[in-house]
Formats: structure tokens, sequence, C-alpha cells
């Protein structure tokens, strides 16, 4: 009882000064994980163009849980560690609501390659891995803005994934988030519910440049 009023007070504390707690779980199979940088981006700032330059970050402890101070509004709260990475599914967060028990999940940061192709052929292609497996019937989707948590229509989609979990995806040089989603429903659009997958490429946003094609698997979480 004590513990949760000291919780509280300090809470109030930070509230009243125009912070607020964004708190969580940085894990990887199953178990927390220590030494990871957890960032926190207004969600403004991911309407486009090159990576913003996070409000705040910390570090995940022995546990793997984390804590961020942040002033009251609305974020993209993602977690990095060397060859890995995590993406909040239900980005944005906004402080005082929805901004406990946040999990963060790491899944493998594949190296980025670029090829040159003829102009016209650019894009990002490579496969969808699921706990390093492929998998089938997933759709990519490149978005020119996140801060509405790429809800609604994306501005391109690729064909279903075969057997293989391979994409491609034809893209205008310019700046891109790109996602991917296999809902076990089967169906295309709607709310992601329990069972199904979702994965984010870790480059926020993707630069894709005249004569370039970009490589880089997306790997999936439940």
């Amino acid at each position: 009882m004590l513990l949760g009023c000291a919780a509280a007070s300090r809470e109030a504390a930070k509230t009243a000064e125009g912070a607020h707690f964004v708190e969580g779980l940085v894990s990887l199979d199953g178990r927390g994980f220590e030494g990871a940088t957890v960032h926190a981006y207004l969600a403004s700032s991911f309407s486009g163009g090159k990576e913003p330059e996070p409000a705040a970050t910390a570090p995940s402890a022995q546990s793997g849980r984390f804590e961020l101070q942040l002033p009251e509004g609305s974020y993209f709260i993602t977690a990095g560690a060397e060859g890995k990475f995590a993406y909040f599914g239900r980005n944005p967060v906004k402080t005082g609501s929805n901004s406990r028990g946040i999990s963060l999940p790491l899944v493998p940061k594949s190296e980025m390659a670029a090829q040159s192709v003829p102009e016209g052929d650019e894009g990002v292609w490579g496969r969808v891995l699921h706990d390093g497996k492929a998998v089938e019937k997933v759709v990519v989707m490149a978005h020119l803005r996140a801060d509405t948590g790429f809800r609604g229509q994306p501005y391109a989609m690729s064909a279903p994934t075969g057997p293989d979990g391979s994409y491609a995806l034809k893209l205008e040089p310019g700046s891109y988030f790109v996602t991917a989603k296999k809902r076990a429903s089967g169906l295309e659009t709607g709310p992601l519910a329990s069972g199904d997958l979702f994965g984010v490429l870790p480059s926020l946003p993707l630069e894709i440049s005249k004569g370039i094609s970009i490589k880089d698997d997306i790997h999936l979480i439940e």
C-alpha cells in the first residue's frame, strides 16, 4: 500500500510539473532484455522527411523495464540494440492514457543493402519473416506519414507474399514508412486483432533515391 501511495504521489508531482511517465518492458524471446535504448519521438515529427531526433531516450534495466519522462503529448515508442529493433504496435502513445505496460519485443534488424537499378524501377524488396521463418500471404505497404499510426489507405501495396516470404514494392524516389500485416482472419483491411502479425522496417522513414532499390527484410511480431 505504501509503495502504491509513493508511486501515485510521484506521478502526481511529475504531472503537476508538466511531465508524464511512459513505462514498459523490452523483451527478447519472451524474457526481459537489458541494455536496449528506448526512444520516444513526437508523433508530429513522423510526417515525412528524414528521421527526427528523439524527444527522450532511456535504457532498459536488467529486468527489461524502462521508464521515460515526457511532456504531455503523443509519441512513437521504439527500441534498439545491436542487431535488434522493436516498435510498439499501438503507436502513437498518448501520455496519461495508454502510457503504461508498453511491450517492446525485439526482432532481428536485418542489414539493409542498396543496388543500382534503371530509373523507374526504384523500390524496396526482401522477405517477410516471423521467428526466422518465411510468412506467406502478407501484404507490404508504404505510407507517406506515420503520425496517424498507419491507419487509413496506404500510398502503395505489394502483392501478397508467396511461400518463400518474398515481397517487392516499386516506389518513386522519396521517403516512406514501410509496414507489413497478416490478419488471422484472412481479411486485408480492418484493425489488428489477437493472433494477427505486424512488422515495420526499422528505417523510419526509408529513403528511396533515384536509380536505387533497397533490400531489407521485415520481421513480424504477434
